[in-house]
């Protein structure tokens, strides 16, 4: 149906509610009916007339409150990959980049082996993003 969270997101937001005492703060896209969003800083089609139709400043501002800031996503070669691209395209060489958690667990590919995956994941790790599992104790992902 397309807006359910997928069971692997569901147990990783369980956990890190109850193992981690944290309270996760679920970032969706698809703000605007009938327009796409493969990441959720901005839509695939910028939509100038409404007020979420460009870059979402206000998730990234949200980071800067946080020590870690996690993400996960269903389609690791398309929305995962996209979400990957935004936040690095928008943290890269700034203090914020070393907050970054990629959940690796939490998603699966659609084509497996993707070279823009590898490639944008070695990107990630040369910047200084982790890459964790849903269950990576708090303390080791520090």
């Amino acid at each position: 149906d397309g807006a359910n969270l997928h069971p692997l997101l569901v147990e990783t937001i369980a956990f890190a509610g109850g193992a981690r005492s944290l309270q996760p703060t679920i970032i969706a896209k698809g703000h605007i009916y009938g327009t796409d969003w493969f990441g959720p800083l901005e839509p695939c089609m910028p939509d100038s007339n409404h007020p979420q139709g460009g870059f979402q400043k206000d998730v990234i501002d949200s980071m800067k409150q946080f020590k870690t800031v996690e993400f996960a996503g269903v389609a690791e070669d398309f929305c995962d990959y996209t979400m990957k691209l935004q936040t690095i395209e928008k943290l890269e060489g700034t203090e914020y980049i070393e907050k970054l958690r990629f959940i690796t667990d939490g998603t699966a590919p659609i084509l497996p082996n993707q070279q823009k995956v590898i490639d944008l994941n070695a990107r990630a790790r040369k910047a200084g993003v982790q890459f964790i599992q849903h269950n990576t104790l708090f303390a080791a992902s520090l």
